[in-house]
């Protein structure tokens, strides 16, 4: 059992007095204690003649503005271009094509092209594979805001190649801000992640309690990228947002990643490799909840230098793997290794400052969230079941 002072928890530890309740839940279980929002307090009475009072203000709507997606046939990018389209923005998805492609990466290509034949007037996909075609790119499609979902994230590699995160998430954003700054682009999201904290931060993560560094050169290049990202808002007044995503997962997420590897082990009837004795914790944010997010972050005129997004809640590997495999009916064996170098033992947010700024709360339980990714796998669309089609 984590100490107390380790458990996850959602209420705003910036202003915590005594340590939240909840401890010896499941760790994956939302505190019964979590606050209730004042909005739902029982409102005072007020005298007859008074007027009702005003309704509050739902927030400013997303404009329909030209929108530049960066990693448009990744995870994330794949899922968000159909929600950014629903909404009526002119999008352009900034993809590469390469032989070496993953499976995945191709399927969402194709789905993609689809998606453009549906909607030629408002899809366009655009070619980039160096810093030239950047800025041929953003001059050609004139992006009012850019998402910038595109870069290396395999932390292991990372540790092994370190100079392939300076080129693809560094020297690539680098070229990416100086195109948008020459097209006269409003606004910039930029996907962070978790691992610009460092192993001695202290838990729940906040914003501006880093460590002392990145565990790995992937969090390092990010945390690179968060630098330019606000030096840009301070040299050119360009509206930045840099959100830290967790552990993002959901339908047809990258086979790389946790949740993925231990349905396929149950699916496939295969042992699931443990690194580490099954006690690290991580924040599992379901996708959607991540795409509202950054479309909450597209709205508006503030810059934020970074804001937490995740759930707000830690799940154990341990407690991951048998929810699992009750989402599945199944068991699956387990192998035991040593853990991994750059990985981070327990990686659990403070998220109340986005969900302050964005006005946005995430939605999606974690039974809620992997039950609809066990029903991924099982369907035709997941290629463990054949054809993979979409």
């Amino acid at each position: 059992m984590l100490p107390e002072s380790m458990l996850p928890v959602r209420a705003n530890t910036r202003s915590m007095a005594t340590p939240p309740s909840g401890a010896g839940q499941p760790q994956h279980i939302r505190p019964a204690s979590t606050p209730t929002p004042a909005s739902a307090a029982k409102p005072a009475a007020k005298p007859a003649a008074a007027p009702a009072p005003a309704k509050a203000p739902l927030g400013p709507q997303p404009p329909k503005e030209r929108i530049l997606v960066t990693g448009a046939a990744g995870f994330i990018g794949s899922h968000l271009i159909p929600r950014l389209l629903a909404a009526g923005h002119p999008v352009s998805g900034m993809v590469r094509y390469e032989r070496r492609a993953s499976d995945s990466s191709k399927r969402r290509m194709v789905a993609l092209e689809a998606l453009q034949a549906r909607f030629k007037d408002r899809l366009q996909l655009v070619q980039c594979d160096d810093g030239l075609a950047m800025n041929e790119v953003v001059a050609r499609t004139r992006p009012e805001i850019c998402i910038h979902l595109a870069g290396r994230s395999w932390i292991r590699e990372s540790v092994a190649w370190p100079e392939l995160y300076v080129e693809a998430n560094y020297r690539t954003t680098v070229g990416l801000l100086n195109a948008l700054h020459l097209s006269a682009c409003r606004r910039l999201v930029f996907a962070s992640t978790v691992m610009v904290y460092g192993k001695d931060a202290p838990l729940p993560y906040m914003e501006e309690c880093l460590g002392s560094a990145p565990s790995s050169p992937y969090g390092a290049s990010k945390l690179a990228c968060e630098a330019l990202v606000n030096t840009y808002h301070a040299l050119h007044k360009t509206e930045t947002v840099n959100l830290r995503l967790f552990a993002v997962y959901g339908p047809d997420m990258r086979e790389d990643c946790v949740p993925h590897l231990i349905a396929s082990a149950i699916m496939k009837g295969r042992p699931f490799t443990v690194f580490g004795d099954g006690s690290s914790m991580r924040d599992y944010v379901e996708v959607s909840d991540v795409l509202a997010a950054i479309e909450a972050a597209c709205r508006g005129h503030e810059s934020y230098a970074a804001l937490n997004i995740g759930s707000g809640f830690g799940t154990t590997l341990m407690d991951l793997l048998r929810l699992l495999e009750k989402c599945f009916g199944k068991k699956t064996e387990l192998a035991f290794k040593a853990a991994n170098r750059g990985e981070l033992p327990v990686a659990v947010p403070d998220i109340s400052l986005a969900m302050e700024k964005l006005h946005w709360e995430p939605r999606v339980s974690i039974e809620a969230g992997m039950a609809r990714l066990a029903d991924w796998f099982k369907s035709p669309a997941c290629p463990l079941n054949g054809n993979g089609a979409r």
